[in-house]
């Protein structure tokens, strides 16, 4: 299950006003509720970078508005002491009050709104060496937002409010380096600066730091560590950091599994409307991990996050309707959840769309769809999407016959580890289509795909030995292959194993016999007219005309030609 990215996203986001009226707003602003303290607290990595924090009052004042004439006369008077009060700051040169101004014009929905003069007084301030509005300005001017986008002017602010430990521009610092944005990519300088600003108390810095020491990336891998800084992410009580905690007590990596406490984290962070908390807890649910087991809570959970246009719950309640696992079976409301998984660019959704176009489940089956979504996953380099494309390339269904092409998508599946596409692409080594033949490279991806138990692999590898194309004969080699994939049930192999030991010198009857009743027994019509022969001649058996019989009829009744010449030899004699 792969980690959630908290706070992996770095776009220029200005908070968002509450509900009241714009002079309230203005207000709560100017006064500093919309905290912008030169302190760690006020950008640790709030959702916005600032956090209203409203008293009791202001939060019944936010939901029902003033209540009285006197009330809305007091805001007033407060509103317009609280404004001179920041204009006379302003005049003094006060950075932090310029920021303040840089705010109230970057604020939504108050009628202030104007990113051009927001710019400008960030600009002011941040000349002045202000941090808080250094770190502004640079997201303006990394975004062009109502300054032109200058990415390199905006590394410069931010270099310098990295440089006096400002802990939010240590994370964007680090962002930067991480995903190679306006510099050089630079996994350990992104380690460095997420440290820097994680040791701050920077939530999202934690939650990264965390993710790239569970991955190795920047640092060795660590585990522990990982989860360390995962859990004083968690503490922010960010729904994000708090569900990649909850992936870490889901795993004995890094520490002591526990799923109890992973669950109660995870329903912290889907009540807050996470989708993707949402929908590990509808996985737990449907697993029973930390949980009783219940379908019906499970795709509620992931109708929840699926819902909100989380593509992996899409995909998964899509399975749920394929399934039919706490939802009535339906290929056509599985069909309409692919497809929107599918349209989020979701390849794994894709490649399941081909199918089911391509079968027609849930839909007129359809070719032209079908080739369609699974050269959009095949794009993607899914796997199951190439295996398919290659197969239908190979067979021109839907597309022109080109074994060229399926030699080049099987080869993509195949290195992803894919079973059937290594063994198919075995083949056309083998028989030279699509590529230069190649015995090597066929006993190569033979091997690869009959080590994963690949049935046709294991059959094909040991045709290979026995019959010494392109390498040696080697008939201990074809048994061993032979008999993995007849334990697997192959009657063919179960056949071939039988008269190998027959051809043996001398004939090992008794083993020929075994493999004779295995695929006798699997309805293999030539391995019953062999067992009949084989009762009636007394080989590695006792003689019984009547098992004979027995064999030949129900040989007989599948057409096979010489057990009805026998049959009527042992019942002419009689």
């Amino acid at each position: 299950m792969p980690f959630a990215m908290a706070g992996a996203h770095s776009s220029f986001c200005f908070p968002k006003a509450v509900p009241v009226l714009a002079r309230t707003v203005q207000a709560l602003a100017l006064s500093g509720l919309l905290a912008c303290a030169p302190a760690a607290q006020a950008m640790s990595g709030t959702t916005s970078s600032f956090q209203f924090q409203a008293t009791d009052r202001e939060e019944r004042f936010a939901a029902d508005g003033p209540d009285s004439v006197f009330e809305r006369e007091i805001e007033a008077k407060q509103f317009k002491r609280q404004l001179a009060e920041l204009v006379a700051q302003v005049q003094m040169g006060v950075p932090m009050a310029e920021t303040k101004m840089g705010l109230l014009f970057g604020i939504p929905n108050t009628g202030l709104q104007d990113y051009r003069k927001a710019a400008g007084w960030f600009e002011r301030a941040a000349n002045r060496g202000y941090a808080p509005a250094q770190t502004y300005l640079a997201l303006m001017q990394l975004y062009g937002i109502g300054i032109d986008k200058d990415p390199e002017r905006a590394m410069h602010w931010l270099q310098q409010a990295a440089d006096q430990r400002w802990p939010y521009a240590q994370f964007l610092m680090g962002r930067r380096y991480e995903i190679g944005d306006t510099v050089e990519k630079d996994l350990a300088r992104a380690v460095a600066w997420y440290r820097q600003a994680a040791e701050q108390g920077n939530y999202k810095a934690q939650a990264n730091l965390s993710l790239m020491y569970a991955r190795g990336e920047g640092a060795t891998q660590d585990l522990a560590q990982a989860r360390v800084w995962a859990e004083k992410a968690a503490q922010s009580g960010d729904e994000r950091a708090v569900a990649n905690m909850a992936l870490f007590l889901m795993q004995d990596n890094g520490g002591k599994a526990d799923p109890a406490r992973a669950v109660t984290l995870y329903r912290q962070a889907a009540d807050k409307g996470y989708s993707r908390a949402q929908l590990h807890l509808g996985l737990l649910y449907a697993y029973g991990l930390g949980v009783p087991r219940s379908p019906s809570a499970a795709t509620s959970w992931v109708m929840k996050a699926a819902i909100q246009g989380d593509a992996e719950a899409e995909n998964v309640l899509a399975q749920m309707y394929k399934q039919g696992f706490g939802v009535a079976q339906s290929d056509a409301r599985a069909l309409d959840w692919f497809t929107r998984a599918a349209n989020h660019g979701l390849a794994k959704a894709q490649a399941m769309l081909g199918f089911m176009y391509g079968e027609g489940q849930g839909v007129m089956q359809d070719d032209a769809k079908a080739v369609e979504w699974l050269a959009k996953a095949a794009a993607q380099n899914e796997e199951t999407a190439q295996y398919n494309l290659a197969n239908r390339y190979y067979e021109g269904r839907g597309v022109p016959l080109d074994y060229g092409k399926a030699f080049e998508l099987q080869l993509g599946a195949a290195t992803q580890g894919n079973a059937m596409a290594a063994s198919n692409l075995g083949w056309l080594y083998q028989h030279g289509l699509g590529t230069t033949r190649d015995i090597a490279q066929a006993i190569r991806w033979y091997r690869q795909s009959a080590q994963a138990g690949n049935e046709h692999a294991q059959v094909n590898l040991a045709n290979l030995y026995r019959e010494g194309d392109g390498v040696p004969v080697d008939i201990a080699e074809a048994r061993k292959w032979y008999m993995r994939a007849a334990e697997q049930g192959s009657t063919g192999s179960q056949m071939m194993l039988a008269n190998l030991s027959v051809l043996a010198s001398p004939p090992d009857y008794v083993d020929a016999l075994r493999w004779f009743e295995l695929a006798a027994e699997r309805g293999n019509v030539k391995a019953q007219t062999n067992l009949g022969v084989m009762y009636e001649a007394g080989y590695g058996v006792e003689r019984n005309v009547g098992k004979a019989v027995q064999w030949y009829l129900k040989a007989a009744a599948q057409g096979d030609a010489k057990a009805k010449q026998r049959l009527e030899f042992l019942q002419g004699g009689q």
